[in-house]
Parts: structure tokens; C-alpha cells; sequence
């Protein structure tokens, strides 16, 4: 099977931004906010383990829904470096706050003293903006949320899709050290120190274990299949994962098997 071709042009933050701009106007001209169809409805959150390939296979699954897709003046977009600017642009907020939204628990006495020298506002505060954002986004559809817990802010939104890619230390770290240029020790260190604190983000926020596969329709261990077959996989399964389908699902799983009753 011949698979479409992706383009491998690096992005800098600023064309990701305006991209995910650019979607977004095209969205609420074409639908306005709430009033999208059911059958373009449909999103997805990716939460990732450091050095999964994540960017890499979102970007891969992006391009291979825009190459399936009949909707030419909305395509898929991929939310991941451009998801905190979109929500500092959509609460007014100043481009400067960016360094006190990373993804992770921020200090209570670190943050405390920022709040009190008025340097930012309120961590659960800006936590809420980014919220508010992230089930926006999901409920316009058409998009691929990466981190942030989106799959548990949009737990209830049945035509979201819920992804986690994982993988083995060892090829993790390999991974890093070769895109990043870093020595085995060192990239585990990075590995280990951004696995920490997307965990610390999810529990402080989110009272939930990041790591429980309960909270996903779809866990793909990244050891074993390469950056497309990921993105194939992930599209696949997004096809049968509609309102219809969800509901059957819950459904059949409130019904006693006929030996048990």
C-alpha cells in the first residue's frame, strides 16, 4: 500500500502558530462556535512519554487525514508548540506569561512569589485559560491536541479520540540523544526530568495517574512500528470512533451476559 507523502519542511513555532490561527477563523466563519456538524466534529488528544516521537507522528498523522479529508477549507490541525500561544491570544494575555505555563506543577512558592509581584497572574488561573482553550478547540474539531490533559478535559466529548504513545527508556533516550546531539546519560536525564513533569502536571490538576491506560481508546507502543504505520493506526481507528459507535459501546457494556443472569 502506497502511503501519502509527508513533507518533512520544518516548521518554526511562528507557521505553526499561524496555521492553528488560520484554522481557527475558517472554523467559526464557516460553523460559529457550537454549531459544527456532527460528522466534522471529530478530534483528537495525544498524550506522549518523552521521546516517543510524538511531534513526529502527530505531524505524520495530520498530513494523512488532510490527504483523506473531502474538507479543503478546513483542514486537520495539529496543536502542540502553538497550544499556549493560542491561549494567550484567545484571554488577551500578554506573549511573556508563556514561561509560566510550561507542562508541569509550577512551584507553590515560586508561583506565589510571581503572583504576589504581580509578575503573573494566578498558575490555577492561567491552568484554566488553557482549559477553556483545549475544549474549544476539541469541540470545533478537526484537531490533534497534543499533552495538557486533553483526553481527560474532553473525557465527555464522545467524538474526541484519546491517544497515548509510549515506549522503552532505552529507545526513547536513543531517540533524543540522536534529534537532540546529547550523550546516552544526558538523554536520559531529559528523558526521565520531562516524564516527571507531565506526570506532576496531570496528578496536580487532574487528581489522575497519566500513566493508567484506562483514561485512552488507543496505547501504541512506539518500539515496535514506525512514525506512519502510527499515524495509519491512529487514523484507522479515529474512523469507527463516532458518537454512534460510543454510545453502542457503553450500551453493550450496562448489559449482563446472558450466563451471568
Amino acid at each position: 500500500m502506497m502511503l501519502p507523502k509527508i513533507d518533512d519542511t520544518p516548521m518554526t513555532t511562528s507557521d505553526l502558530y499561524a496555521l492553528c490561527s488560520s484554522y481557527i477563523r475558517s472554523r467559526i466563519q464557516e460553523h460559529g462556535v457550537g454549531a459544527v456538524p456532527e460528522s466534522a466534529r471529530r478530534a483528537i488528544t495525544v498524550s506522549r512519554q518523552e521521546g516517543a516521537r510524538g511531534h513526529i507522528i502527530c505531524g505524520a498523522l495530520r498530513d494523512l487525514l488532510n490527504a483523506r479529508s473531502r474538507d479543503r477549507d478546513t483542514p486537520w490541525t495539529l496543536f502542540d508548540d502553538a497550544l499556549i500561544q493560542k491561549t494567550l491570544e484567545d484571554h488577551h494575555l500578554p506573549e511573556r506569561l508563556e514561561r509560566y505555563m510550561p507542562e508541569d506543577h509550577m512551584p507553590t512558592i515560586e508561583s506565589l512569589i510571581g503572583e504576589l509581584l504581580n509578575l503573573h497572574p494566578p498558575v490555577w488561573e492561567l491552568f484554566e485559560k488553557t482549559c477553556q482553550t483545549i475544549i474549544r478547540l476539541a469541540t470545533l474539531g478537526n484537531v490533534i491536541i497534543v499533552g495538557r490533559g486533553g483526553n481527560v478535559l474532553c473525557e465527555h466529548l464522545p467524538h474526541v479520540l484519546h491517544v497515548r504513545l509510549i515506549g522503552s527508556e532505552t529507545v526513547r533516550a536513543r531517540h533524543i540523544a540522536l534529534t537532540r546531539g546529547l550523550n546516552p546519560d544526558a538523554a536520559r536525564t531529559v528523558l526521565r526530568r520531562e516524564d516527571r513533569a507531565r506526570e506532576r502536571y496531570f496528578q496536580e490538576y487532574f487528581l489522575r495517574d497519566l500513566n493508567q491506560p484506562l483514561l485512552y481508546d488507543l496505547v501504541l507502543n512506539t518500539d515496535r512500528i514506525g512514525d506512519r504505520e502510527a499515524a495509519h493506526l491512529i487514523a484507522e481507528r479515529l474512523e469507527h470512533h463516532t458518537p454512534q459507535c460510543w454510545d453502542a459501546i457503553a450500551k453493550s457494556a450496562l448489559q449482563t451476559p446472558e450466563g451471568l443472569r
